[in-house]
C-alpha cells in the first residue's frame, strides 16, 4: 500500500482542513528519492528531539499530524508517530531520574487508528508519575482525546481546543476511469455480502457512517472518563464538533487553567525537585519510600484520596472562573475580568466586588449628560449663530431675543427693525 492509499482508506480524528494537507503531502512520495531520504535521516538524528528530559521533567512532544506508526510522514514532513510517543512514554516512566512528564502538545490530529491506544496509556501514568499537558497551540480531535488522559491540562490564552468526532474522505474516481476506459469487476464471498459494499450505495454509506459514528463514541466516551463528566456533557458542551479558544474553554471544562510552556515545567521540576532534596536530607532512597503507605492507610486509601483532591481542585478552580467570568460587571469590563480570572488568586466574591468597584468608578468619571435646559440653551445659541450668517431670522420669542437678533444683523450688515 503507498502513502496515498493510506491517507485515503483511513478514519481520521483531525481538522477537517488538515486532511486536505496530508493528502497533498503524501501525494508527494514519488518526488523523494532513496537517496534524499537517507541523506534528511542523517541530518535529522543529529539534532532529533523526541523526548527531552529538563530537571527531572521528561518532555514528550506531539507536533504537527499524528500517525500509528512511523513512515515517511513523520520522517521527512514532521508528523508525529503514536509508536514512537508511546515508546517515550514507557520509558519516562521506567526512568527513574525521571519524577514527572510533560506532554507538550501543537497538533491537528491524527489517525483514528491507534487513538485510544495510546491514550489509555498516558491515562495509566496517573499515579505512577505527574501528567500534565500542555497546549500551547493547537489540540484538536485526536491532540485533545490524548491531553484529556493525563492528569491535568494547561493551555495558552490563544489555545485552540476540541473538534471531538472522526473524519473520512472518500474519493469516488468512477467517472475518472470511466473516461479512461477502465472498469473495476469485483466479487465478495457470498456468504460476507456486506464485505466491501460500494459507497456509491445508500447501503454501502449507511454502513460506513455506522462505523464512524462507533469511533466517535469510542472517543467522546474516553474524554468524559479521562475529564471525569458525563458522555452528554462532552457532546453538548466540548465544542459539538468545534473548537473552542482559551479561557472559554477552559470555562466549558476542556481544560484546567492557562498557564505558559516554561511556567508548568518549573511547576514540575519543582515537584521532583523537592523528592530530591527529601533524600538527600533525609538519608533514605526513593525506592525505599516511594510505593510505601503511610501508617494506618492502604495505597488504594491514598491513590482515592489524592484523585478526589484533585478532582475537587478542579471543580473548584472552573467554578471559581465561572463565577467572575458571568458576572453582569464581568460583561462590562472583559479585559479586567479575564485579569481576575487568570492571573490572580482571588476568590470569585473578592473579584466580583474589584469588577463593581470598577464599573462604579468609570461610570462616575464619565462626563455628566447635559440637563434639558442647558440642551436648550446650546441650542438656542447654536440658532442664534446660524441665523447671523444666513440672516434668517428664526421665530424667537421676548425682548432678549429680539435684541439678540438685533446685534446679529447689525454684525451682518443688515437693517434692523425700527
Amino acid at each position: 500500500m503507498t502513502v496515498i492509499e493510506a491517507v485515503e482508506s483511513a478514519p481520521w480524528a483531525m481538522l477537517p482542513e488538515w486532511i486536505s494537507r496530508v493528502h497533498t503531502i503524501a501525494s508527494r512520495e514519488h518526488e523523494t528519492s532513496p537517496e534524499a531520504l537517507e541523506a534528511y535521516r542523517g541530518m535529522s538524528l543529529a539534532r532529533a528531539e523526541k523526548a527531552t528530559r529538563r530537571d527531572g521533567v521528561a518532555i514528550i512532544s506531539m507536533i504537527g499530524p499524528m500517525f500509528r506508526r512511523a513512515n515517511m510522514m513523520t520522517e521527512i514532513s514532521g508528523a508525529t508517530s503514536y509508536d514512537i510517543i508511546r515508546r517515550d512514554l514507557q520509558a519516562a516512566v521506567d526512568d527513574p531520574s525521571v519524577k514527572a512528564i510533560l506532554l507538550n502538545i501543537d497538533s491537528p490530529g491524527g489517525q483514528a487508528n491507534g487513538t485510544d491506544e495510546l491514550a489509555k496509556a498516558i491515562f495509566d501514568v496517573r499515579g505512577k508519575k505527574p501528567i500534565t499537558a500542555y497546549i500551547g497551540g493547537t489540540g484538536a480531535s485526536a491532540a485533545y482525546w490524548l491531553a484529556a488522559a493525563a492528569d491535568e491540562i494547561v493551555i495558552s490564552d490563544s489555545a485552540i481546543l476540541g473538534s471531538i468526532g472522526v473524519y473520512m474522505a472518500v474519493i469516488d474516481e468512477e467517472a475518472r476511469d470511466e473516461k479512461r476506459g477502465i472498469k473495476k469487476i469485483e466479487f465478495v464471498s457470498s456468504q460476507t455480502p456486506n464485505k466491501n459494499q460500494s459507497l456509491s450505495s445508500a447501503e454501502g454509506r449507511e454502513g460506513m457512517q455506522r462505523t464512524i459514528d462507533a469511533l466517535a463514541e469510542v472517543f467522546i466516551a474516553a474524554v468524559a472518563e479521562y475529564r471525569g463528566v458525563k458522555a452528554e456533557v462532552v457532546t453538548t458542551k466540548y465544542g459539538r464538533g468545534g473548537v473552542e479558544v482559551g479561557a472559554h474553554a477552559i470555562a466549558l471544562g476542556m481544560a484546567d487553567r492557562i498557564g505558559t510552556f516554561e511556567g508548568v515545567l518549573a511547576a514540575l521540576s519543582n515537584r521532583s525537585g523537592a523528592n530530591r532534596f527529601q533524600q538527600r536530607s533525609g538519608g533514605y532512597s526513593m525506592s525505599d519510600t516511594t510505593n510505601a503507605p503511610a501508617a494506618g492507610f492502604s495505597q488504594a486509601d491514598i491513590d482515592s484520596a489524592v484523585a478526589k483532591a484533585r478532582d475537587d481542585a478542579k471543580a473548584a478552580y472552573q467554578a471559581r472562573v465561572t463565577g467572575i467570568l458571568a458576572c453582569d460587571d464581568a460583561k462590562a469590563l472583559p479585559t479586567l475580568a479575564n485579569h481576575l480570572a487568570f492571573s490572580t488568586d482571588l476568590d470569585a466574591d473578592a473579584a466580583k466586588a474589584i469588577l463593581g468597584v470598577a464599573k462604579a468608578d468609570a461610570k462616575a468619571s464619565a462626563p455628566a449628560a447635559p440637563t434639558a435646559q442647558e440642551r436648550e440653551q446650546e441650542y438656542l445659541a447654536r440658532k442664534t449663530e446660524a441665523g447671523a450668517i444666513t440672516g434668517i431670522v428664526p421665530p424667537e420669542k421676548g425682548a432678549d431675543a429680539t435684541a439678540g437678533w438685533d446685534k446679529a444683523k447689525a454684525r451682518a450688515g443688515l437693517r434692523t427693525a425700527s
